[in-house]
């Protein structure tokens, strides 16, 4: 037995032969590991380099855009961020590619900074990879909105014949609104049009733009107007409500005249009720899909001009004819919030609530509405706990205004303040108006003014000289340019004189849009950030004051404006788009 033991313990020959191959393997399979484990180091370093480069490259234009119009400026704090992202600019070794330059052909104020950075490398240089070059590109667009007034009355919540107004997604940007519709417009006149859109059951959402609505110009014809306004703002137009940090009333509220898209029916006679407390029958208008404004002749002249019977318009996308029809009418949402600080001073958007201005509700139909009435003491029961504060101590409340169906005109107007102590104000607009022309102060605002936040839709319901106070424009502004688009005023080439209140040796001059157009060509296309407009720049010895813009008006018009400073003034729009 002990001889066979033996036996069976000795090793194989062919087994011998193989004695030491594990070891081999096992030397290979290391170093296999530590090949790829040197990969994945520097696969990582690779990422981590270029995330880092994304964060720099991103920062640095947003932070140099800012300073433009001045590349000097541009250009410094550009090299300033990237050198607080641990980028030495002057390094060519690290950055063999760094590039920076305003873009000319846009209209907006846009940065791009472009970079190449050397990652250096810890596995590869043992075969003679030194480093891996990543790059990155950021195009930042600098917009300084300007606080535009709403009411050319002062805010006295008095009427005047300059409103505001927006149409429905579904409307032809013809008709003035450059921004709401959906699909661009198309040349009526030329039979392009269809009367409707088709729309999608369900989601309201338009599924084809008709062939006339620039299709061989723009992706199926959809409107990039009303793109670029919902990527800036969300929905709608935007609107600011600026409460001042003297405003010493609990209580806000905030009005809206006339919500609703119903026009009341024609009627046989209007009975116009004077200042001096006698009234006159006339005729009314004879037109229910149009607005109507009664002239009240010489009595109240230069007091009360107008009687408001219509503020709405009623049309299809193919046309608005003398023929009223309801399912066209537009609904527009009213949508209230505030931009809440949180305790890691990041800001969330805070909704208030929405009223809906019905498509066809008369009962708000040339009806001042109270919309909200909120506790802005910030006490116990506050509606805007932990608003934001700007320095100087005042708030702001958002409103947007959207009009989320139909085709037609929402004419309508805007006010915000204290809560009436005694008076009762008439909710009536001719009422409301005679009313607080004899009892002056009796509907103050408290210093709340409204503002349109760099958009305005307007409704100019007169023919004649036209005089429209843009905005106040603050001391910070003096020597910087500005830019003011205008989109059909069907006035193509027609001049528009800018004034300032107080400087008058300063005088800016324009251009008004055509029809269906941003510039003075009719329906001719401008893509956002090739536009016409008009350019003015401040003087230099200026201590703050109103900007005015006067022209002769052939015919009432709906236009839409947008007006931006260029230069750090007021609030900002900053965003990457590339």
């Amino acid at each position: 037995m002990k001889g066979l033991s033996q036996r069976w313990r000795k090793t194989p020959a062919f087994l011998e032969e193989e004695k030491g191959q594990a070891i081999v393997i096992i030397a290979f399979a290391a170093i296999a590991l530590l090949l790829f484990a040197g990969l994945a180091l520097d696969a990582a370093a690779i990422y981590a380099g270029q995330s880092r480069l994304k964060r720099a490259v991103d920062a640095s234009a947003l932070a140099g855009v800012v300073e433009l119009p001045n590349q000097d400026a541009a250009e410094q704090r550009t090299r300033q961020f990237m050198r607080a992202n641990g980028f030495d600019t002057y390094n060519q070794e690290m950055l063999p590619v760094f590039e920076f330059a305003r873009l000319p052909a846009s209209g907006y104020l846009q940065w791009i900074v472009t970079a190449t950075y050397r990652v250096p490398l810890n596995f590869l240089p043992l075969i003679n990879f030194d480093y891996a070059e990543v790059r990155e590109v950021a195009v930042a667009e600098y917009r300084a909105l300007v606080d535009v007034f709403t009411t050319q009355t002062g805010g006295r919540g008095i009427v005047g014949p300059v409103n505001l107004s927006s149409w429905g997604r579904y409307a032809n940007p013809k008709w003035g609104d450059a921004f709401t519709p959906e699909c661009w417009t198309c040349d009526v006149s030329h039979g392009h049009c269809p009367e409707e859109l088709v729309t999608n059951a369900l989601t309201g959402e338009v599924l084809n733009c008709p062939p006339g609505s620039m299709r061989d110009v723009i992706p199926d014809g959809f409107n990039p107007d009303r793109i670029e306004l919902h990527n800036e703002f969300g929905r709608g137009y935007p609107f600011r409500i600026h409460i001042p940090p003297a405003y010493d009333d609990d209580k806000l509220q905030i009005e809206i005249l006339d919500p609703d898209g119903y026009n009341q029916p024609l009627r046989s006679s209007i009975t116009i009720s004077h200042t001096d407390d006698s009234a006159e029958s006339v005729a009314d208008c004879g037109d229910r899909a149009d607005v109507c404004l009664l002239d009240t002749g010489p009595i109240d002249e230069d007091i009360n001009d107008y009687w408001f019977v219509r503020l709405d318009e009623n049309c299809s996308f193919g046309g608005c004819s003398n023929s009223y029809d309801p399912k066209y009418n537009t609904q527009t949402e009213y949508r209230l919030f505030y931009h809440k600080q949180l305790p890691d001073r990041s800001i969330v958007r805070e909704d208030l609530g929405t009223y809906v201005g019905g498509a066809s509700d008369a009962s708000t139909d040339m009806q001042w509405i109270m919309a909200w009435e909120l506790d802005v003491s910030c006490g116990d029961g506050c509606d805007i706990p932990d608003i934001r504060v700007n320095e100087d101590g005042s708030r702001s409340l958002r409103l947007e205004v959207d009009g989320v169906s139909g085709y037609s005109k929402n004419g309508f107007d805007l006010w915000a303040g204290p809560p009436p102590i005694t008076e009762t104000i008439p909710l009536d607009v001719n009422a409301r108006n005679l009313y607080l022309l004899s009892h002056r102060g009796s509907h103050d605002t408290g210093g709340v003014v409204v503002f349109g936040s760099g958009y305005l839709p307007v409704t100019v319901n007169k023919t004649g000289l036209i005089t429209m106070t843009f905005a106040f424009i603050p001391i910070q502004a003096a020597g910087i340019g500005m830019n003011l688009f205008h989109f059909d005023n069907d006035l193509a080439g027609h001049s528009m004189d800018y004034y300032l209140d107080g400087v008058p040796e300063w005088q800016g001059q324009g251009r008004l849009s055509g029809d269906g157009a941003w510039g003075t060509t009719d329906f001719q296309y401008q893509p956002p950030g090739s536009r016409q407009y008009d350019h003015i720049v401040l003087p230099d010895e200026f201590y703050g004051g109103y900007l005015v813009g006067r022209y002769q008006s052939l015919q009432p018009d709906n236009s839409s404006w947008r007006i931006e400073y260029e230069g750090v003034v007021g609030e900002m729009f900053v965003r990457l788009i590339q």
